[in-house]
């Protein structure tokens, strides 16, 4: 589309609109980006000069030719500038540097091994530090840091709220990382940040509507209503875990009942593996865990692909639980796709059938129709991806409200 309005604004939207096209479609001539921008011929000779001069695209080509001269084709430079994605788990803290392509570089994953403000802030600034270190040794400079934590958080303000599993509120984490670090820093909520690595790079790529559920230790949903990822007033919206399945179910740490975290997360299906050991059922999760107080969700899969009972039976009453969540969902929001993704990954084969099946028979009619329900594709690096996505997101930004650098800014951080 072609955009107008205040001249300097309209120039650097014009350069992210032609590099953000090249990102999309792949390599292009100059005339076929005037055709998809809606731009003059002209002003994209004059930006595509820019940005090949300041080393965000390069020529690699000709393309086919009906006669006369071949175009040449332009495509993006991946490694122009490099991200920082941070994830921040419960028990640890998962770091990558990325180009602007998803492609991950380096990763180093640090234990959490004190949860206080404190403890976390410093095993996070390890890990930064530890990925710049390693960047610069490579000549690889960052321009920006995208920061990815469970529980609630103010995206606007860069305070994480309220991270349940370390049991404290309100830090600030953003102003503290950019005051060390001197590098733009956004927080985003971990199933947010995992629907948004989907969307920029995996099972979510250019789809307008779809959710991305996160199941671990707390569950959690990102959603994209119409092409836009959903966070709500308060940047609260996603937090699936905490709609009631049961009301007379078991108590959440939420201090609800029948929430359902308190009856799919893979806390809570320890919790019931635990005890039903203890209440003498045999399977092969006491053999791999060695006591009922070690088991850990591994276990748990592991059992299952032993065919053990007990195991499959957990799992199966998980993905029922899962399913009727996402049955609602389904009927309130008609999405097209649902993408599962999380620490359930390993013993998805044993949960998904039972889930769509359960999705299919509770939900209506004509939204579970042509419902696609699959695995996330980015694996275990999805939310450190879209932790990166969330600078992509601005890097390649038409919109105002986004706008804060011009892409030369950006460059000068590689210098």
């Amino acid at each position: 589309m072609r955009l107008k309005g205040n001249l300097p604004f309209m120039k650097e939207i014009n350069r992210r609109l032609i590099l953000d096209t090249i990102r999309r479609k792949g390599s292009l001539s100059r005339a076929d980006l005037a055709k998809e921008t809606q731009l003059n011929p002209s002003t994209v000779t004059r930006i595509t000069a820019e940005l090949i001069n300041e080393g965000f695209i390069r020529e690699v080509g000709y393309a086919d030719s009906q006669g006369g001269r071949k175009p040449i084709l332009l495509n993006l430079v991946a490694d122009a500038v490099h991200i920082i994605g941070i994830n921040v788990e419960t028990t640890e803290v998962i770091g990558v540097v990325s180009n602007l392509i998803g492609e991950v570089l380096y990763k180093i994953t640090c234990p959490i091994k004190d949860t206080s403000k404190d403890g976390i802030l410093q095993v996070i600034t390890q890990t930064i530090q530890q990925l710049l270190d390693a960047a610069n040794n490579d000549g690889r400079s960052i321009v920006g840091i995208g920061l990815a934590m469970h529980g609630l958080v103010d995206c606007d303000n860069g305070i994480a709220l309220y991270p349940p599993a370390f049991g404290w509120k309100n830090l600030a984490i953003v102003s503290l990382l950019e005051e060390k670090f001197r590098i733009p820093v956004q927080l985003e909520n971990n199933a947010r940040a995992m629907a948004l690595g989907e969307w920029w790079f995996g099972a979510g790529k250019d789809l307008s509507n779809f959710i991305a559920v996160k199941v671990g230790h707390g569950i959690g949903s990102g959603i994209f209503l119409n092409g836009e990822i959903f966070r709500g007033i308060n940047f609260v919206a996603g937090e699936l875990g905490h709609t009631t399945l049961l009301v007379d179910g078991p108590l959440c740490d939420c201090g609800n009942y029948g929430c359902l975290e308190a009856l799919a997360s893979t806390k809570a299906l320890v919790k019931r593996a635990q005890r039903s050991l203890k209440e003498g059922v045999e399977s092969q999760i006491l053999t791999l865990a060695g006591s009922p107080e070690q088991v850990e969700p591994e276990h748990i899969f592991k059992a299952a692909d032993n065919q053990d009972p007990l195991a499959i039976q957990l799992l199966q009453d998980m993905g029922r639980y899962l399913g009727i969540a996402l049955a609602n969902l389904v009927n309130l929001l008609n999405p097209t796709k649902i993408i599962l993704g999380g620490d359930i990954l390993p013993g998805l084969e044993h949960i998904l059938p039972i889930l769509q099946t359960t999705v299919h028979s509770r939900a209506m009619e004509i939204p579970a129709h042509k419902l696609i329900i699959e695995p996330i594709k980015l694996g275990v690096n999805a939310v450190s991806i879209g932790a990166v996505s969330l600078i992509l997101e601005e890097f390649f930004s038409t919109k105002r409200p986004n706008l804060k650098k011009d892409l030369s800014i950006w460059k000068e951080k590689q210098t």
